[in-house]
């Protein structure tokens, strides 16, 4: 194994040479004596909008969504379903959130859509004095 030492001792992070395999690749920046390039981040999976706006909703449906006519339950099924299918793949994250909008959404939205009905019927009988 050769060493061989940076040109530019000023600019290196380490006070040992840098080791050279022949054949081997290039070392990655800021190990091989150069630069290093600031504000550089791996990007990782980013997590679904979609997804994260459904549970976000659901939660909002399942504590209000009395006074707010299921309305918020609505969009977090909607939105549960859009961020199932954004998540499917695996590539981005967010699964469990859109199965937890979907099923609080689901939870909340078939009570409502029977007293919702029941409620209006009732007004009708109401006003025809039955």
């Amino acid at each position: 194994m050769t060493y061989e030492l940076p040109h530019d001792l000023e600019r290196t992070r380490y006070a040992y040479p840098v080791p050279v395999v022949p054949g081997a690749p290039p070392a990655p920046p800021g190990l091989d004596g150069g630069p290093v390039i600031s504000g550089a981040v791996a990007q990782g999976s980013s997590t679904s909008g979609a997804a994260t706006a459904a549970m976000v909703l659901g939660v909002l449906g399942a504590l209000g969504g009395w006074f707010l006519l299921g309305l918020p339950c609505l969009a977090a099924i909607v939105l549960g379903h859009q961020g199932m299918s954004a998540t499917r793949d695996g590539m981005r994250g967010g699964h469990p959130m859109a199965v937890t909008g979907l099923v609080l959404g689901y939870l909340f939205v078939v009570p409502w859509s029977m007293v919702f009905p029941l409620g209006g019927v009732g007004a009708v009988l109401n006003a025809f004095g039955r």
